[in-house]
């Protein structure tokens, strides 16, 4: 039974025009006054999005192999230009035998380290930004997790050349492009688009090259574990209680009692600069 996909471009689009709308939208003033009191970098971060992906086989279109797919990452921001996360991807996936001319399915999970490098802050500098652009670039795990399809094939006799495991694991490499834009001071949306070269035999074919999976997907980031910046405390520099301010200055001496000293010296010396205007003054 052949599947319908055009919701998928029609979603895509919908996140795109989403994004550039929320893109033009003003910082609160209470954002504003938030990001005084906090550092902007660095943070944690945990991330949950949804979207399709489509392996490039021979003898079929990608676009007759999309697949739904979720994701989801932990990671951290250490400073404004670079970051590191775990993703944990997968669902459904297609692939074509072609000399049967048939598709066929089975499940997947990628396990990925990604790093992640903001080149938003590297080209326009260090100061914080309600959008920013990532390049992703990873290393990690495929795991097959069922493969029914391709292994009734070669039990039946069908397809005896091919490689129908049960579970097994593949490498995983991966580039991608992330953008985001942050909607409150802890919550953000996001579009990712990554291709992931992984195994030859990872769909149970061998071709004699790694094959390409691309996905995209969109979603929600949360923030948290932002720092206090010490800079804009109310307290910052300031003694504990107000009475420190006034304790004693030099040895001993408080501030009441150092003006009382000076007031007396200079009672003392108006007296003397009397007693030598009198004495200076000429006898008639």
């Amino acid at each position: 039974m052949k599947t319908t996909s055009s919701w998928r471009p029609a979603c895509l689009l919908f996140a795109l025009a989403t994004l550039f709308c929320l893109s033009t939208s003003a910082q609160t003033q209470a954002d504003i006054n938030w990001y005084k009191e906090y550092k902007a970098y660095p943070y944690a971060f945990v991330s949950v999005q949804g979207g399709a992906q489509t392996t490039l086989a021979d003898g079929m279109r990608a676009s007759r192999l999309f697949t739904p797919i979720a994701a989801i990452s932990v990671g951290y921001q250490f400073t404004p230009y670079i970051g590191l996360r775990a993703n944990f991807s997968g669902w459904n996936n297609k692939g074509y035998y072609k000399p049967l001319g048939q598709k066929y399915s089975y499940k997947y999970i990628n396990y990925d380290l990604d790093l992640m490098l903001n080149v938003w802050q590297w080209l326009f500098s260090s100061s914080y930004k309600k959008t920013n652009v990532f390049l992703i670039g990873g290393i990690g795990l495929n795991q097959g997790l069922s493969n029914k399809t391709m292994r009734g094939w070669v039990e039946s006799g069908q397809n005896p050349s091919t490689y129908p495991w049960r579970r097994h694991a593949f490498y995983n490499v991966r580039m991608g492009v992330l953008l985001e834009h942050n909607l409150t001071r802890h919550l953000a949306v996001n579009i990712e688009a990554t291709a992931n070269n992984v195994a030859d035999r990872y769909n149970s074919i061998a071709n004699a090259h790694g094959d390409w999976q691309i996905q995209v997907l969109c979603g929600l980031t949360i923030k948290f574990g932002h720092k206090k910046n010490p800079y804009h405390d109310p307290n910052y520099g300031v003694a504990d209680t107000p009475e420190l301010q006034f304790e004693e200055v030099g040895s001993g001496e408080t501030v009441e009692t150092v003006t009382e000293v000076v007031e007396e010296e200079a009672s003392e010396d108006d007296e003397e600069e009397e007693e030598t205007d009198g004495e200076a003054t000429p006898a008639n």
